[in-house]
């Protein structure tokens, strides 16, 4: 990221996305920034997946950019759902949550890290890592999305987060498409 705020490093980031001319560009530009950095084939299914989370209508894609802009986060969450809705946000959020208050913890010896770990955030992992449950809202989707992208860049490869999140936020996706 050359952005000096997070403002500009987020237009870095979906500036591409939202300039390109059509659905199969733009899903290359989405590509290209997360998950093919590291290594992670997308499927057909994934890749279509991505294109309907791009936008239903690629015209809708200007707006979507000028809302993300504005505050995307707060604007998807206060619209779509609140975590206890929607059962695949509510685990990204016990997982962020559990994360952070790890990380916060500063160094402990083994023992203390590892009865840390399986309190904060280690149940919530195995659970995206296994079963994660399909997204119910727009608002779901996205933090899986999100979680998986970064997940990928900060955290390693997770092969069995990125397929099982990948697959729960398809199945969501593919049931809006058929409704």
């Amino acid at each position: 990221m050359t952005g000096t705020t997070y403002r500009d490093a987020m237009f870095e980031v979906e500036g591409p996305i939202y300039e390109a001319l059509d659905h199969a560009n733009a899903l290359q530009c989405f590509c290209q920034l997360t998950l093919v950095e590291d290594g992670h084939v997308l499927s057909d299914e994934q890749k279509a997946a991505f294109i309907h989370l791009i936008g239903e209508n690629y015209a809708a894609s200007g707006r979507v950019a000028t809302e993300w802009s504005n505050g995307w986060n707060a604007a998807v969450n206060a619209e779509y759902a609140e975590p206890a809705q929607d059962p695949m946000l509510a685990l990204v959020i016990r997982y962020g949550k559990g994360v952070a208050t790890y990380g916060a913890s500063g160094d402990l010896p083994d023992e203390q890290n590892e009865a840390l770990a399986a309190a904060t955030w280690r149940a919530s992992y195995d659970r995206l890592c296994t079963a994660p449950p399909a997204p119910t809202t727009n608002a779901g989707a996205i933090e899986a999305i999100r979680l998986v992208r970064k997940e990928s860049v900060g955290g390693g490869y997770q092969p069995a987060l990125i397929e099982n999140v990948l697959t729960a936020v398809t199945v969501f996706l593919e049931g809006r498409a058929a409704a």
